[in-house]
This record gives C-alpha cells, structure tokens and sequence, in this order.
C-alpha cells in the first residue's frame, strides 16, 4: 500500500512540475506583447511533438528476447534471469525501466529488481539477475513491466512485453534415519499370508482402491477391464505405510508459510525415501488443486516433480470441507486398503486430528506424526504444543516435532 502512494506522490509532482514550466514559459509572451514572447512555449511544444513521435517509433521497435525454458532446480540452488532487449530501430534510446520479478506460487514477489538501461539504435541489451530459490514451488519469472522515455526524460511509455517462464523448485531429500524403525513400524496384518512364488499367489482380485501399491495391479486382467484390478492377498512385504500431507496450516505471513510448506514436503519425501531403502511398502496421499485426494508412489525428482505442480498450496486457515489431515485419515481408514502404519505429516496439530489418531490406535494399526512448526517458535509455543502430546504418549503414539525446512535444514524441536 505504501509503495502505491509513493507512485501516486511521485506522479503528482511530476504533473505539478510539468504545469510550473509551462506557466513560466507563458511569461515572455504576456509581458512583452510580441511573437518572440511565444518562442520558449512554442519550442516547448515542439520538443513535446518530437518526444511523442518518438515514443511512438520506439514503442514500434523494442523487442524484448527471453529463453522461456521451464527450469527445474533443487531448493537452495540459484536461478539465473537473463533478458535481452532489442531496438531495431535507427533512434537511440536513452533510457528504459524494466521491472524483473520473480513470483511464487502464493502470488507473492520472493524478487523484484528494477534495471535502468539504454540502448544504442540497431543494437541489443543484455542483462540479467541471479536468484537464490530458497522455496518450494512453481515461479513465474520474467519482466511485468517495461518503460521507455522521451527525449525530454519526462514522458514515458510502456512497452508490451511477454517474457515470462517458469521456475519449478524441487525439494531436497534426504534419508531419515531415526523416523522408521523397529519400534515405531508395525508389520501388515496380511504380512502372514506372503508367499513366495512365480507372482501367481493370490486369492483372487477386486478393483483398483486408493492406496494400493503398483506391484499389486494384476495387469494382464487391467488390460481387458476398464480399470486396474488388484490382487488380493498377495503382500510382497512384511509392512506397509501410508504418508498423509496435510496442507492446511495456521495464519502466519507468507515467508513462514512457504518455509513450512518445505518442511512438510521435504519430510514426506525422506520418510518415504527411508520406507524404500527399508523394504516398506508406502503410499503417499495429499489434496490436489482440485479438491481431490492423490495417491502416489514417487521414486525420482520428476515423480516430486508433478507434486509440487498438483498438490493444493498450504491453506491458512482453510474452510469446512478443506481436505486436511483429519479428513484425509477419515478417509483413509474408510478405505477397503488400510495401511498398517500411517504417518502424518502437519504443521495444524488440532484436537479432532489427535482423536482420529487414537482412534487408529485403537484399530491395532500404528499411527505416528510429525508436526512442522515456524523457525521463528517461542519457547511458550514450544511447552504449549508439548503438552497437546501428553495424550500421545499416553497411547503409546510415535511423534516428533520439528522446526520449517530453512536454508539450513531442519532442526529436531
């Protein structure tokens, strides 16, 4: 708000300035009564005739040039924003504004720079930026707006400009060595119906449910359905998990908001990277930009890839209805494929979530969380969530507590 009533003040003067000059050129001419009193006004004016014509010809003759690749980086590497300008005209422009942004999928500027340049006739400009992407996220680079000036440095015109692209962040991940253990993993109910074999060993198949692993789809029965169709009773495991991301989170600026969405993602990755390296069976469940639950076995950066551009962004304060961690596990248990494990992973401890996850207790299943908070914690939020989890470990639930993903990493709480 503040920057728009500088821009407003700064137009302001402008006019006003501009209205000064012509009234003191107007001087000559009352007072001495002849045609020469009228040279500084009628020069003025001409000059002001020459700029417009001017702008007119450059605005015809700029072209701005930029490489409009999607660029794909892991968190924490730099991005370089090059742009080139063109005048391809005979005039020479003096001097031209462009505004360079960087934008985060919360509509936010993580960067903005203004360059001031100017261009030789028939000739080219080339600058750029680097960007340290310290987030999560789909970006919009590019420039938003672009100005040329007149001769006289005080008119100036805006030039279309269309060269923006995007930037997709990917997450770092890393194993986590003390998330899953003997301790806190419980092996599948069916994990005493495993039998070794040609891959032929099942009861029987049903259609394909949310959740189920890839290496279950009898694919030679999907391809004569109209769906996948799954195998019954054929675990390759001795345990399986389902990670839940939830997306809904407390009011708090948008920095923070952006830290502890890394946080989220980034932990859900390495969790289901340490399932991998440990023979878990792992499922990742999240809310789309559609309102609808997803259910993904990623394996490469590519698979994080299509993540990051599906998954709803994190939701202060969201509305009923909004697929968060409660829902998602209501649904979750609802489910004719109900994990063994179910990790949660939230940055919105609220009271409804912390009965679903005694609930799933009390189905002989094995729930754990973890819950992300801001970098920025106070000791008194600190002890405040510490003993919300009283009842945790009264039930015997595994949980830690961490702080948001930063360009350090992340700290156990």
């Amino acid at each position: 708000m503040s920057l728009n009533f500088r821009k407003v003040g700064k137009k302001a003067l402008t006019v006003l300035a501009v209205l000064l000059v012509l009234f003191c050129l107007l001087l000559p001419a009352v007072y001495t009564n002849s045609i020469f009193g009228y040279f500084p006004i009628l020069v003025t004016l001409f000059l002001l005739l020459v700029s417009v014509l001017y702008l007119w010809l450059m605005r015809k003759s700029i072209v701005v040039d930029a490489d409009r690749r999607d660029i794909e980086v892991e968190r924490g590497e730099t991005v370089r924003v090059d742009l080139g300008i063109r005048n391809k005209s005979f005039l020479v422009c003096n001097k031209a504004k462009a505004d360079i942004y960087v934008q985060d999928y919360l509509g936010e500027d993580d960067s903005r720079t203004e360059a001031v340049f100017s261009i030789d006739s028939r000739s080219r400009a080339d600058f750029g930026f680097d960007v340290r992407m310290e987030h999560l996220g789909q970006y919009t680079a590019g420039i938003r707006n672009m100005h040329i000036y007149g001769l006289l440095g005080l008119l100036s015109i805006p030039v279309p400009v269309d060269s923006s692209f995007h930037v997709l962040v990917l997450p770092q991940i890393h194993e986590e060595e003390e998330t899953l253990n003997a301790q806190s993993i419980t092996d599948s109910p069916n994990a005493s119906s495993f039998k070794e074999g040609d891959g032929f060993d099942y009861t029987g198949v049903r259609e394909y449910a949310m959740g189920d692993s890839m290496k279950k789809i009898h694919w030679k029965l999907s391809a004569h359905s109209m769906g996948y169709m799954t195998k019954v009773n054929e675990i390759g495991l001795k345990s399986d998990l389902a990670v839940v991301l939830d997306m809904a989170a407390d009011p708090l600026p948008a920095p923070q908001l952006l830290s502890i969405c890394d946080g989220l993602v980034e932990t859900a990755a390495s969790v289901m990277l340490t399932a991998e390296k440990q023979d878990i069976e792992s499922v990742l469940l999240y809310p789309d930009k559609e309102r609808s639950i997803q259910a993904i076995f990623p394996k490469t950066q590519q698979d994080y890839g299509e993540l990051i551009k599906r998954m709803m962004p994190i939701t202060p304060n969201p509305n009923a209805g909004f697929l968060d961690a409660q829902e998602l596990l209501t649904i979750e248990m609802a489910g004719a494929n109900q994990r063994a494990n179910v990790l949660v992973v939230t940055s919105r401890v609220t009271d409804g979530l912390l009965d679903t996850l005694n609930t799933i207790r009390t189905q002989q299943r094995n729930p754990l969380l973890y819950c992300i908070m801001p970098t920025n914690v106070t000791a008194n939020e600190r002890k405040e969530l510490q003993a919300r989890f009283l009842g945790l470990d009264d039930a015997g639930i595994p949980y830690r507590v961490l702080t948001a993903a930063d360009a350090e990493g992340r700290d156990a709480l």
